[in-house]
């Protein structure tokens, strides 16, 4: 994915594009012709604490163990890192970089696709304002949002959200960024008109393979519809005095935790152009699974180990950071998954898929078996670490478990996940069969 950080917008949309040799970080870069050049230190992409989100930071003063930026919002930013100062040194003192060659897949050069872009929104802004369209938003809406926003501000919801969502700006949104402020704010017919159906299905089963027991479809915009789901969520899985109100806490039960990162997860990520189905939540007993169309821009390696997230709808994740409903991107599936490993509970079933431009998480409330324990051992004469023999305990369930699941489970990174299965399998005591791992069948009716 590409953030375009040179367009009409602070919080550009994540383009995707296939290149011919990938870069493999999330450092601002510039391109010319074929060529592709790191900025930092000089430009940095980090996080400005005030908004919530990430900015470009431009050198304003440097020190010597520490650089100031400030970005294009005025907001200053001090970096005490002596290894990022040591870095700003050697290129005044003549040190180079290599470049990197870069190239998009059908052989175009990236500066001919940003002067096609270029013209085209410069084009666009000749001709159309760009104006929110605050008279399509729910005023109770923005009174909500505004008094989480700032609780002891006092000022009217529209001068506030001008302010501090929108950066005062007035005029010149994309039709993105627009579509994106209706779907947090608006009207129920401004909604209807975007979605041509539900913002999100609830489903409450007592028994998975029976029809729902209780079901709720909500068209509401994406506040209004996030107040349903997280009290229709609480009320399932016992979670008593629950609300959106206080869904800015951090700390919680593990069911707690899971329901806030999942649920606002799934309306940060929804692909709201891809009409195909609406936001799903199914509850039961046994667990819960969040359905939403929009495949991760993360990979699967990134998304278990925590990576530096590009949000499909960067406004919608901005509003939800603003009042703490949402964590910096990239740690709410981390922090879902630790809260899951300290519940001893089966790890997160992530599937992402990328034809058919979906997203689906599955959670277990069951706690995972205790399959190596002190008897098993001495019969096998295999001392295991924790983190060995929680992986063997996750190859005991009926589906076994695979690489991702385990470093979801213990912690590890994939790679060290993946050499401890390996480890298992030589032990002779863990199988594998097509890309998942299960307990040797000699030792399943001793440890079941």
């Amino acid at each position: 994915s590409r953030l375009l950080l040179m367009g009409d917008s602070l919080d550009p949309s994540p383009e995707s594009l296939e290149i011919s040799d990938a870069i493999h970080n999330s450092k601002p870069y510039i391109s010319f012709k074929t060529t592709a050049l790191q900025l930092p230190p000089a430009i940095i992409w980090e996080i400005v604490a005030a908004r919530r989100d990430y900015q470009l930071q431009f050198i304003e003063h440097v020190n010597e163990n520490s650089i100031s930026y400030q970005s294009l919002t005025a907001d200053k930013l001090t970096k005490d890192n002596d290894s990022l100062c040591q870095e700003l040194l050697g290129l005044l003192r003549g040190d180079t970089r290599d470049n990197e060659e870069l190239r998009l897949a059908h052989g175009e050069r990236l500066d001919a696709q940003w002067t096609r872009l270029r013209n085209h929104i410069e084009e666009r802004l000749k001709v159309e304002i760009g104006a929110l369209p605050w008279g399509e938003f729910d005023p109770n809406t923005l009174a909500w949002y505004a008094k989480k926003l700032d609780p002891e501000s006092g000022k009217p919801p529209r001068q506030l959200l001008s302010k501090k969502l929108f950066n005062n700006k007035t005029s010149g949104f994309s039709q993105e960024e627009m579509q994106q402020a209706t779907l947090l704010f608006g009207k129920k017919d401004a909604i209807t008109r975007i979605l041509q159906g539900t913002t999100i299905d609830l489903r409450w089963h007592k028994d998975k393979e029976q029809r729902w027991d209780e079901r709720i479809e909500c068209s509401a915009n994406l506040i209004e519809s996030l107040k349903v789901a997280v009290e229709f969520f609480a009320k399932h899985i016992n979670l008593e005095g629950t609300t959106a109100d206080n869904l800015s806490e951090r700390d919680g039960s593990a069911d707690y935790v899971v329901m806030r990162e999942a649920l606002v997860n799934q309306f940060i990520h929804q692909d709201y152009n891809d009409r195909k189905a609406c936001a799903q939540l199914e509850v039961t007993p046994a667990g819960a699974l969040f359905f939403n169309m929009g495949y991760a821009l993360l990979d699967k390696k990134s998304i278990i180990e925590g990576g530096r997230s590009t949000s499909r709808n960067p406004l919608i994740a901005r509003a939800f950071r603003l009042i703490g409903f949402a964590e910096l991107a990239g740690s709410g599936i981390r922090e879902l998954q630790r809260v899951w490993r300290e519940a001893r509970r089966r790890p997160p079933v992530i599937q992402s898929d990328k034809e058919e431009n979906n997203y689906t998480l599955t959670l277990d409330w069951r706690e995972v078996p205790t399959a190596y324990d002190e008897h098993w051992k001495q019969k096998a004469g295999i001392e295991l670490t924790e983190d060995q023999a929680m992986v063997l305990n996750l190859t005991k369930a009926q589906n076994g478990t695979d690489q991702f699941e385990a470093a979801s489970g213990t912690g590890l990174p994939i790679e060290e996940a993946r050499v401890l299965l390996s480890f298992l399998v030589r032990q002779v005591v863990v199988e594998e069969r097509e890309g998942r791992f299960y307990i040797k069948g000699i030792h399943r009716g001793e440890l079941e």
